[in-house]
């Protein structure tokens, strides 16, 4: 699996948190999502599809370019492999 999947689950529940929404809620904003999908996506145990990114995405109001960001740390080829998901 590629390290960029830790990175967008990871970016999935600090942007949760920061919203203070719980797994349930994100679900029910991200169109119908149940928790427990929410929580495979944060432990990487599922990747998502790009579909069901953009719906995480704007239920946590943000677009999914956002939502996929990597940290200005990463390198150019990380940051290519990212834009290659989408």
């Amino acid at each position: 699996m590629s390290d960029v999947y830790p990175k967008i689950a990871e970016r999935i529940r600090s942007l949760r948190k920061r919203a203070g929404l719980t797994q349930a809620q994100l679900g029910e904003r991200s169109g119908g999502i149940n928790a427990q999908e929410i929580s495979r996506f944060e432990s990487c145990s599922r990747v998502p599809s790009i579909e069901t990114l953009a719906r995480v995405a704007s239920g946590l109001g943000v677009t999914l370019a956002e939502l996929t960001a990597i940290g200005e740390d990463e390198t150019n080829a990380e940051a290519g492999r990212v834009g290659a998901l989408l």
